[in-house]
């Protein structure tokens, strides 16, 4: 069973709000592309992608605060 994110979900992980998701997050290149849904209001990302995103992203700020 796939098991989804909607927008707010994802808020709620990342610590923002609806609206910085639904117009910054999910709009960046890397972000991950919805699994169903062409309205806004109804997308759903694959947890397992928005997960691997949130892994991929910490390490790049991890990296870059290294140098």
């Amino acid at each position: 069973m796939i098991e989804t994110m909607n927008a707010a979900e994802i808020a709620e992980m990342l610590r923002l709000t609806r609206q910085t998701v639904t117009e910054r997050i999910v709009r960046l290149p890397d972000f991950p592309k919805p699994w169903f849904g062409r309205i806004a209001s109804h997308r759903l990302w694959r947890k397992e992608d928005v997960l691997a995103w949130v892994t991929q992203s910490r390490e790049a700020m991890s990296s870059d605060d290294a140098r």
